[in-house]
C-alpha cells in the first residue's frame, strides 16, 4: 500500500492533485481499518454492491429510475474481475505499459499497484452512487424518468437520432465484445465489415460464406458498415500492375488505379444488396477509415503518387486553364503542352504558395472526393436509400496543413451523415508543453470548431463520431484521468452536435483478457479505469436524460459566421490558426458560432445568420470573391480586416468591395472585430437573455456557455469551465427585478447563481426570477 501511495503522489506531482488527494484520503482509510488491503478492498467494494443493490430496489419502488446505478452497480463488478485478472497477470501489464512512452520507465511499479487502483475506483463510484441515491430517496434530490435508449428502436431522423419521436444520443466502443452482459449499459451498435478480401477472382465471385452470413443476418440494431481499403486479395495485384503505387495508411492501393473501381465494384455488388435497408446499415457505410493522401515532403503518411494520378492531373490542368501558355506564365514553367507537364511528387514545402503548389492541392482534393463520390454511387446502385459516411479527421480541418487531399466541405456535402474521430486531451503523451496548457484545462478545438463547421455546412445532418479519442489517444493517456474530464469533454461535444459515437477502445474480454489489436492503446486507458467508464455512461445517461435542451442547444441558430477559404488556407501557412483565434474572441460570448463558405454563402438561406466575419483571408479565387459581392449586394453585413479579399489565388489582385445595399464594416484589430460583431447582435435583440460574468486567475474568459428556452419557456443554460483555473462566475437574467434563481436540472435542486467552478466542471441550470417579492 505504502509503495501504491507513493507511487500516485509520484504521478500526481504532474497531474491533477485534487483527484490525487481524494483517492489517497480512501485508500489511507481502507488500509488503517483492514491492513490486509487487498482482499479488504474487494470485500468493501462487494458489501457497497450489496448495499447499492437494496437502495435500487427501495428507489424503484418508489418510481425512481435507477439506470444510472444499476450501470455503476455493472461497472463495478467487471472492475473488481479486471482486478483480479491483472493482479494475476503484472507481468504482460508491464509489457503494456511499456509501450506508453510516459509509463516506459516506471512499467513495473505501474504493473503491480494498477489490481489496487481499480479496487479503489470501484469503491468510489459505489460511494458516490450511494449518496446520490440516498438523497433522492430522501427527496432531497429528485431525478427526471425517461425511457431508457434502445438500439433497436433508434432512428436517423434529419439532424436528429431518435426513439419514439425523442431525440436521443447514441455511445459504444470500438471492439466491445458482444455479450450481452455488456450490451446492456455500455452500447449496443450492431454492424458489419468488408474487406476487397471477399473477392476470390477477377470474375467478381465472392466468399460463399460472406455471402450466405449476410443473407442471413438479421436486421438487429441501429450501426454502420466499415468499408476496408487495406487487405487486398493476391490476385488483384496480379492483373493490377503498379497497383500499391501511391498508397497510404489506410487505403493499401491506388485510388485512381482503374482497378481500385473494378474491385470495389465487385465487393459492393456482392455485399450491399444483402445488406440493403436493414437496420445495422443505418448509421451510415464509412466509406473510408481516417483517410489522408498528403503529398508534400516530410509530413506524416505521404508519399509518391502513381502514373496514373499524374495522367488525371494533366487532363485535369488541360480543363482548368485556357492554354498551356497561361499555365506557363502562372507556373513560370515552359512545357510545349499539357502532356509536358511533369511535377515532382512529394511536393517541396517551399512551393507553399506558388501556382504549382495551389493548382496540385486543388487537384489532390478532386482526385479524392472523386473516388469517395465513386464509392457512394456504387453503394446506392443497390441500396438507392443508403446512407454514407466518411471517417474524417478532423485534426486534419484545425490543422494549418492543407496537403492532405481533404477538402472538408465538399466531403460533408458527398455524405448523408457527417463521421470523425475527434479527438481531445489533457495532456501530450511525449510530456512536452503545449501552447493551450497556459489557458486551458484541456484541448478542446478538435472538438468544439470541427462540429461547428460540420453543422454549417450541413446543419440537417448528424454528426456520428465512428471512433471518439476523447478519453485516450496515440497522443494522449493518463491513468489517472479525473472523471471530471470525461464528463466535461462528452458534454462539450454534445453541446456542439454530436448525436453519435464509439469510445476508443474496449480492449479487454469480459474476464478480463486483452485484446492484442489495441497494442499499445491499452494501458492507462480506460480498460484499467472504472471511474472513467462509470462517468461516461452516467453522462450520456444525463445527456439523454435531457436530450430535448441539449439537441435545442445544438439547432440554435449561429448567428456569428467566420469566412473559411480553403484556397487561403491551401496558399498560407498559418490560416488555420488565424481561424482559430477568430473563433476564440467569441467563443466564451454566450452565443452559437457558425462558418460560412463560398458553398454556404451560395447554398444556405442568409437569413439564417446577422453577419459574415473575415479576418486574415488574403487570397480568394474570383469565384469565392464574387459570392461575397453578391451577399452584400441582396443586403448582407460584412465585417472585415483591412487585409482580405486582395488578391486571387495566382495572387492578381482583386478590385475593392463596395457595401451594395448591405453593409461593410472595417475593423482594425481582432478586438474590434469582435466588439463590432457583439454590438451588431446586441442591436438585431438576438443576445441571450442571461447574462454570465466570470472572473479568473487567467485574465480570459474560459467558461464556454450556451442558453436555450425549454418547454416551460424558461431559460437553460450549459455551462463547461474549460480553464485551467476555477472560475466564479455571476448568472444573470436579464430584467429579474427580483434576482436570479438557478435549479440545478440533473439533481433537481436550487443551487448557487454565483457559484465557483472548478476546472472541468459542468454547470446545467434553470435560470428563472426569483418570485419572492
Amino acid at each position: 500500500m505504502v509503495r501504491f501511495i507513493n507511487h500516485i503522489q509520484t504521478a500526481y506531482s504532474r497531474r491533477t492533485r485534487n483527484y490525487c488527494n481524494k483517492i489517497l484520503f480512501v485508500l489511507s482509510v481502507l488500509y488503517v481499518s483492514n491492513p490486509v488491503h487487498a482482499q479488504s478492498l474487494e470485500e468493501i467494494a462487494r458489501e457497497k454492491i450489496i448495499i447499492l443493490d437494496d437502495m435500487v430496489l427501495i428507489a424503484e419502488q418508489k418510481g425512481i429510475s435507477t439506470e444510472k446505478e444499476r450501470m455503476t452497480i455493472h461497472t463495478a463488478k467487471i472492475f473488481l474481475d479486471y482486478a483480479n485478472w491483472d493482479e494475476a497477470n503484472t507481468a504482460l501489464n508491464q509489457q503494456y505499459f511499456e509501450m506508453v512512452p510516459i509509463y516506459e520507465s516506471n512499467a513495473l511499479t505501474m504493473a503491480n499497484a494498477l489490481p489496487d487502483f481499480e479496487r479503489s475506483e470501484v469503491v468510489r463510484i459505489l460511494d458516490n452512487a450511494i449518496a446520490d441515491l440516498r438523497l433522492i430517496i430522501d427527496s432531497e434530490y429528485t431525478r427526471k424518468s425517461v425511457p431508457k435508449v434502445d438500439f433497436t428502436k433508434a432512428r436517423v431522423s434529419d439532424n436528429k437520432i431518435t426513439q419514439d419521436g425523442r431525440p436521443i444520443f447514441l455511445i459504444d466502443h470500438t471492439w466491445k465484445p458482444v455479450t450481452e452482459e455488456l450490451l446492456e449499459f455500455y452500447g449496443a451498435y450492431e454492424g458489419e465489415y468488408i474487406t476487397p478480401d471477399y473477392v476470390l477472382n477477377d470474375a467478381g465471385d465472392l466468399k460463399s460464406s460472406v455471402t450466405s452470413g449476410l443473407e442471413k443476418k438479421p436486421d438487429g440494431r441501429i450501426g454502420s458498415i466499415f468499408i476496408d481499403h487495406n487487405n487486398l486479395p493476391g490476385w488483384s495485384e496480379i492483373k493490377y500492375d503498379g497497383f500499391r503505387v501511391g498508397s497510404r495508411m489506410f487505403g493499401r492501393y491506388d485510388i485512381d488505379h482503374p482497378g481500385a473501381r473494378e474491385l470495389y465494384g465487385f465487393l459492393l455488388k456482392g455485399t450491399v444488396p444483402r445488406m440493403a435497408g436493414k437496420n445495422y446499415t443505418k448509421l451510415g457505410y464509412e466509406l473510408f477509415n481516417e483517410p489522408s493522401f498528403f503529398t508534400q515532403k516530410g509530413v506524416w503518411n505521404t508519399g509518391e503518387v502513381s502514373n496514373y494520378t499524374k495522367e488525371k492531373f494533366k487532363a485535369w490542368l488541360s480543363e482548368l486553364h485556357d492554354s498551356i501558355g497561361d499555365l506557363n506564365s502562372l507556373w513560370g514553367t515552359s512545357f510545349e503542352c499539357f502532356d509536358d507537364v511533369t511535377i515532382a511528387i512529394p511536393i517541396a514545402p517551399s512551393r507553399q504558395g506558388t501556382a504549382m503548389w495551389y493548382d496540385w492541392m486543388v487537384f489532390n482534393n478532386y482526385r479524392v472526393t472523386d473516388y469517395f463520390q465513386f464509392l457512394k454511387n456504387e453503394i446506392r446502385k443497390y441500396d438507392p436509400d443508403a446512407l454514407v459516411q466518411i471517417k474524417l479527421m478532423p485534426w486534419l480541418f484545425t490543422g494549418d496543413k492543407k496537403d492532405h487531399g481533404i477538402d472538408f466541405e465538399s466531403l460533408i456535402r458527398l455524405c448523408d451523415i457527417t463521421g470523425c474521430d475527434a479527438s481531445a486531451k489533457k495532456s501530450d503523451i511525449s510530456g512536452k508543453h503545449e501552447d493551450w496548457m497556459e489557458r486551458y484545462s484541456f484541448q478542446w478545438v478538435n472538438i468544439s470548431m470541427t462540429f461547428d463547421f460540420f453543422r454549417s455546412v450541413k446543419p440537417n445532418q448528424i454528426i456520428f463520431d465512428a471512433e471518439t479519442h476523447i478519453l485516450s489517444s496515440v497522443h494522449f493517456r493518463d491513468l489517472y484521468l479525473s472523471p471530471d474530464y470525461a464528463r466535461a469533454a462528452y458534454w462539450l461535444a454534445h453541446m456542439h452536435g454530436l448525436n453519435a459515437s464509439r469510445n476508443w477502445v474496449w480492449g479487454r474480454s469480459l474476464t478480463g483478457e486483452i485484446n492484442s489489436k489495441v497494442g499499445e492503446g491499452y494501458a492507462g486507458s480506460n480498460n484499467q479505469q472504472p471511474a472513467i467508464l462509470n462517468e461516461l455512461h452516467a453522462t450520456l445517461i444525463d445527456l439523454n436524460t435531457f436530450s430535448e435542451e441539449i439537441t435545442a442547444i445544438q439547432l440554435q441558430r449561429k448567428s456569428l459566421r467566420i469566412y473559411y477559404s480553403l484556397t487561403n488556407a491551401i496558399n498560407r501557412k498559418n490560416y488555420m490558426t488565424d481561424v482559430f483565434e477568430t473563433y476564440q474572441s467569441l467563443y466564451f460570448e454566450g452565443l452559437p458560432l457558425g462558418f460560412a463558405t463560398d458553398g454556404i454563402l451560395i447554398k444556405e438561406d442568409a437569413s439564417n445568420w446577422d453577419a459574415v466575419l473575415i479576418r486574415k483571408t488574403e487570397s480568394v479565387t474570383l469565384q469565392e470573391y464574387n459570392t461575397i459581392q453578391s451577399y452584400l449586394n441582396k443586403g448582407g453585413t460584412v465585417i472585415m480586416d483591412g487585409l482580405s479579399l486582395k488578391v486571387n489565388e495566382y495572387g492578381i489582385a482583386h478590385e475593392g468591395l463596395n457595401p451594395g445595399k448591405g453593409t461593410l464594416i472595417i475593423a482594425g484589430s481582432i478586438i474590434e472585430m469582435r466588439d463590432k460583431a457583439l454590438d451588431l447582435i446586441a442591436k438585431n435583440g438576438l443576445m441571450p437573455e442571461v447574462r454570465i460574468t466570470e472572473k479568473n486567475n487567467n485574465g480570459n474568459r474560459n467558461c464556454v456557455w450556451r442558453c436555450i428556452k425549454n418547454k416551460d419557456g424558461n431559460n437553460v443554460v450549459s455551462i463547461v469551465n474549460l480553464g485551467r483555473n476555477e472560475a466564479e462566475i455571476k448568472i444573470i437574467l436579464n430584467d429579474a427585478v427580483n434576482g436570479t434563481i438557478c435549479r440545478d436540472l440533473i439533481h433537481g435542486i436550487r443551487v448557487n447563481s454565483n457559484p465557483t467552478l472548478k476546472p472541468d466542471e459542468v454547470y446545467f441550470v434553470e435560470v428563472t426570477e426569483n418570485n419572492i417579492k
